[in-house]
């Protein structure tokens, strides 16, 4: 259907600009003539339905490989350009990919991990590798397989069918109201749900422009809204953070945004009231997962500053207890979501299919739901810590050392302890001076002893994804 959907817009809409590819304008003409001419090289390359690996950063080339690969029905594994070495091959080895298509910036890591070049296709290069081919993982509508962030551990791979992602762009774009009218900005990783579905294929569906820049810069950015007039911005918080702190003084170059749209990390009342501050425009906070695409969108941020929003299309949620009993609206317990729009199953590893019961997914985030339907996400169940068997909230922790001054950024993590089963451990970012006395003496005056980080670390930067997400996984130790 996203493919049928783009190759019609490719003909009755052939001199439109479809693309502009860091600067470069491409007609949906054009595109159509890149999807085709990949379908050829696709084709000749890979054997009926197994999945090709594909490792780009955000191009035209991207979004040709991924149309051809859907009208071959060879499902995708996007990879992230910023894996390590060894995740990469894991990834590869999981999904039984053989083939993985990359730039010439990345063909040093695909040969130092085994692969073997095969094919040079203009700017791609096709890389080999000597691993098993099992087609018994897939199905006929596999669209894609995306892996999660692995924000606390190893990576899971989901697979999403065609239908689930086509009813996701539909409904999105129905809650947002985009048309072709629209020009759309995507800085997130097109290998990351949120860049890839509502950022480029939802805007190739509805014959609207999308450009993308090769990096993210707050002046680059900037520059883009002003030169392109872009009505619809797609960034994670802290590119909007960044765009704050430069403090521009001209608003004009704003003037034409309609829809700001934020995922992949938490965003803070802040960061919502500095944008509106500079640019006269509200972020619109959007909940969603790789399992599940967006969820919520915030489509009330003045009145419901604190949420995620609400539901998007026919999306059911609930909240339960530790004992997986629903609970009533405003009670804090595990949120699940259920729709037509949720993975098809987890590739691997294949034990967290367990955690879809009767259609219901478990996000693994606690909160709870208003009166009005609106969703509160407080924290990820996984982060609390546990110190003798007291509950401690990491984003309440943060919050406190958040306001000594001289902290620039903070996270709080749980940190096994033979004595406590958990102990409290901080990693601060600081500007100026600064000692952990003075961050134990604060804390001391404003939250319970055994919320009180019992490790300070202080640190140059805090590990995170692509889209800005904090890799809890590489501080807890």
């Amino acid at each position: 259907m996203i493919y049928r959907v783009i190759m019609e817009n490719t003909k009755s809409i052939p001199n439109k600009i479809a693309l502009i590819d860091n600067g470069e304008e491409i007609s949906y003409s054009a595109l159509g003539v890149a999807i085709q001419d990949m379908e050829t090289e696709l084709l000749a390359l890979l054997d009926e339905r197994e999945p090709i690996g594909i490792c780009l950063r955000n191009s035209a080339e991207f979004l040709a490989c991924l149309c051809a690969s859907d009208k071959l029905k060879h499902p995708a594994l996007l990879l992230s350009v910023g894996f390590r070495r060894n995740e990469i091959l894991c990834h590869l080895e999981n999904a039984h990919a053989r083939f993985v298509v990359c730039f010439e910036e990345m063909s040093k890591v695909f040969e130092e991990i085994g692969g073997v070049l095969v094919k040079k296709y203009g700017k791609l290069y096709f890389f080999k590798f000597e691993i098993e081919l099992d087609l018994t993982k897939y199905e006929e509508d596999d669209y894609f397989c995306q892996l999660t962030s692995g924000s606390q551990g190893e990576s899971k791979g989901a697979i999403r069918t065609k239908q689930q992602v086509w009813k996701e762009i539909q409904e999105t774009t129905e809650m947002l109201g985009v048309d072709e009218n629209d020009m759309f900005l995507t800085m997130p990783p097109l290998s990351h749900s949120y860049g890839l579905i509502f950022g480029a294929l939802t805007p190739l569906c509805i014959g609207a422009t999308l450009v993308m820049e090769k990096q993210f810069t707050a002046d680059g950015t900037v520059n883009a809204i002003s030169k392109h007039h872009i009505t619809t911005l797609i960034l994670v918080p802290f590119m909007y953070e960044l765009i704050i702190n430069k403090k521009y003084k001209d608003k004009s170059a704003f003037s034409s945004l309609r829809i700001c749209l934020s995922a992949g990390a938490i965003l803070t009342e802040k960061v919502i009231l500095g944008f509106y501050e500079l640019s006269g425009s509200y972020i619109n906070s959007d909940y969603g997962s790789t399992e599940s695409g967006v969820m919520c969108i915030n489509v009330d941020p003045i009145n419901k500053l604190d949420s995620v929003g609400r539901s998007v299309g026919d999306r059911k949620f609930r909240v339960v207890d530790e004992d997986g009993n629903v609970i009533g609206n405003n009670e804090i317990g595990r949120v699940q979501t259920r729709s037509k729009c949720n993975l098809r199953c987890y590739l691997y590893p294949e034990m967290f299919n367990e955690t879809i019961q009767d259609g219901w997914l478990s996000l693994g985030d606690i909160g709870y739901l208003d009166d009005e339907g609106y969703v509160y996400i407080l924290g990820r169940a996984k982060n609390f810590i546990n110190v003798g068997g007291e509950k401690v909230d990491p984003a309440e922790v943060e919050k406190v050392i958040m306001e000594i001054p001289g902290v620039k950024e903070v996270v709080v993590v749980g940190k096994n302890s033979d004595t406590y089963g958990q102990i409290v451990k901080a990693v601060i970012v600081k500007e100026g001076e600064l000692n952990k006395p003075q961050i134990a003496q604060y804390c001391l005056n404003k939250i319970a002893t055994y919320k009180i980080p019992k490790i300070i670390e202080f640190v140059d930067e805090i590990p995170k994804s692509a889209t800005g997400k904090i890799l809890k996984k590489y501080i807890v130790n």
